[in-house]
């Protein structure tokens, strides 16, 4: 019999610049930023427990583009590229997409 868990967490900071599309509530995005992952898991076979845990800190740089739906709302997708650089997990390429309410 065996069993396994897994878990994955952490932090990211981005700085994000907008360009507004002439006469239109389009605008593009292009970010970059830092990433802090990490993850612990284990597996359990015939009663022995076998575990591991990593953590890297990595760039990440993507971009998109949001559409203003009134002053407060906007509808936007991101791409970002992540720099994993581990022996476990290659680069990664994640993608957002979803709804803003600006204060």
């Amino acid at each position: 019999t065996a069993s396994s868990s897994a878990r994955l967490n952490g932090e990211s900071f981005d700085v994000m610049g907008y360009l507004p599309l002439a006469d239109t509530k389009a605008e593009l995005i292009a970010l970059v930023g830092v990433n802090h992952g990490r993850a612990t898991g284990s597996v359990v076979v015939s009663g022995t427990t076998y575990s591991a845990s990593a953590s890297n800190t990595f760039a990440e740089f993507g971009g998109g583009a949001q559409y203003w739906i009134t002053n407060n709302l906007n509808a936007r997708l991101l791409v970002r590229y992540e720099d994993i650089s581990s022996n476990v997990i290659n680069d990664a390429v994640t993608t957002s997409v979803g709804l803003n309410w600006q204060f």
